[in-house]
């Protein structure tokens, strides 16, 4: 085992100690405490950059095995698994009688992966040479944002909404993981390192969003603007991590896929859950609603216009950073 091995074996045993520590431990060390939440931020953000590339490595590595394109891989396999932090984010906030930060991470989360992640690896990999299936699925988040956008103007995320979110997601999920297209080339991370690397990102974006919920216990600062900014940019680093690499490493339909992908994937999946305790309500922000809905129809214009570049990245990212600022002066 040389030392890279030893660095990756590290990392993903310290983000599986962070999931168990926060599991047996729970939040009370981070309100009782000024510097506990910053230092456990700084752990969480430490293993998910470098659990990220072990991540990225062994999913290729496994689409290579498959047989499965690398587009098929990003909408779903990895999509689903750089999402799990978000998507379980959301039950959690709900369980523990923070609905609103379900709602703001989902929001926040898709407009970071549709601006942040997909900006990020444009400027990683340059231009993004775009398949049908990449319109096609693009189409499929605007479908999803739009049905949010009633969903959720009222204040409130019904059962019988989740339904349907959760409906359009299986059908998602059967039509994308059909296999064909460019198989991808062998990977120097094992694919059985798939699983393990994507506990670790778990863990520590679960011990991130922890960190937090403590920081605005003792700032004060609304749940909702830290749900959708602070929150949801430490839940979609797996996303970001994963995307950059993925692009500069060649591989752009698995930057494209992934970041489109895990947008479906926590809007549908993620809201549905956070259901099961109840329906959703928050404080609408019909602004939000409707930005979201336009990163989609921005990314679909230049996906149609070919456009998909560098030039594009940074215009990416400067929305991102318009919609943070916002977040917290309306």
């Amino acid at each position: 085992m040389d030392r890279a091995d030893l660095i990756d074996a590290a990392c993903i045993g310290l983000g599986i100690a962070l999931l168990l520590f926060q599991t047996v431990e729970g939040e009370g060390y981070l309100f009782s405490s000024l510097w506990a939440p910053f230092l456990m931020l700084a752990l969480g953000a430490i293993v998910i950059f470098r659990s990220g590339e072990i991540f990225v490595e062994s999913s290729v590595s496994l689409a290579s095995r498959l047989g499965i394109s690398q587009t098929t891989v990003g909408f779903t396999l990895v999509a689903i698994s750089t999402s799990l932090p978000e998507i379980l984010v959301s039950p959690i906030a709900s369980h523990l009688g923070s609905p609103s930060i379900s709602v703001g991470n989902v929001l926040g989360a898709n407009i970071a992966d549709l601006t942040l992640v997909l900006g990020a690896g444009l400027l990683a990999g340059g231009r993004i040479l775009t398949e049908d299936r990449s319109t096609r699925d693009v189409l499929l988040f605007i479908l999803v944002a739009a049905l949010m956008i009633p969903f959720l103007i009222d204040g409130t995320f019904t059962k019988f909404e989740a339904a349907i979110m959760f409906a359009l997601y299986a059908a998602y999920w059967a039509l994308t993981t059909r296999k064909g297209g460019e198989v991808p080339g062998e990977a120097r991370v094992s694919p059985w390192l798939f699983l393990p690397s994507s506990l670790a990102i778990f863990g520590s974006s679960r011990v991130l969003v922890s960190a937090v919920r403590g920081i605005s216990f003792q700032t004060g600062l609304s749940q909702l603007s830290l749900a959708a900014t602070l929150v949801s940019l430490m839940t979609t680093l797996p996303e970001l991590v994963t995307s950059y690499l993925a692009a500069r490493k060649g591989y752009g339909g698995l930057a494209l896929g992934n970041a489109v992908g895990s947008g479906i994937a926590n809007a549908c999946l993620g809201l549905t859950l956070a259901t099961l305790f109840g329906p959703v309500s928050w404080s609408p922000r019909p602004w939000m609603l409707l930005l979201h809905l336009l990163v989609g129809l921005t990314v679909l214009l230049l996906t149609k216009l070919g456009a998909l570049n560098r030039r594009a990245g940074v215009a990416l990212l400067l929305l991102y950073l318009g919609f943070a600022v916002a977040v917290y002066l309306r």
